[in-house]
């Protein structure tokens, strides 16, 4: 989301070692995130119903969506707005006669033939997962949804 900035809780070997994990990766958030931080804490949060159950539907029609997709497993997630289906099923297959060897080959794929961005998962250490947000809108996640189920629909 760009804002950079968050708060943990827990043992303190922990928070410490997440402390200079982020001090050599983001460094310090921005003295904008730090003020909307500040602000969105000090309000009272009546909006937070509506946008949970917002992302709980948008969850569920992409989680759905993609398990109707022949080769592809997705999990429901607990938390965040991510969800990280296991692609491999699709691997190995070819689109429009292009070999899909691993989740690189797959994102660069979806991204040209169907309009739709993915991470790979090998960049979290899930070699043939695909990470999508759901932070969308619900047309959008639709869309989404019908074009990977049509791009799989075309595999070879």
């Amino acid at each position: 989301t760009g804002w950079r900035i968050g708060y943990a809780g827990g043992p303190k070997h922990v928070i410490a070692a997440m402390g200079a994990l982020q001090s050599h990766s983001t460094s310090n958030p921005a003295t904008v995130s730090q003020l909307a931080s500040l602000k969105a804490l000090a309000e009272d949060p009546v909006e937070l119903p509506g946008w949970k159950a917002k992302f709980v539907a948008r969850r569920d029609v992409i989680v759905a969506g993609l398990n109707d997709v022949a080769g592809v497993s997705c999990t429901c997630p607990g938390g965040a707005f991510y969800v990280f289906p296991d692609f491999r099923g699709l691997l190995g297959k070819s689109h429009n006669g292009r070999v899909l060897t691993d989740d690189h080959a797959l994102c660069d794929a979806l991204l040209s033939a169907a309009h739709v961005a993915g991470v790979p998962g090998s960049e979290f250490g899930a070699p043939g997962f695909i990470r999508f947000s759901y932070a969308e809108s619900d047309e959008n996640i639709r869309k989404a949804v019908e074009r990977i189920q049509k791009f799989a629909s075309e595999l070879t």
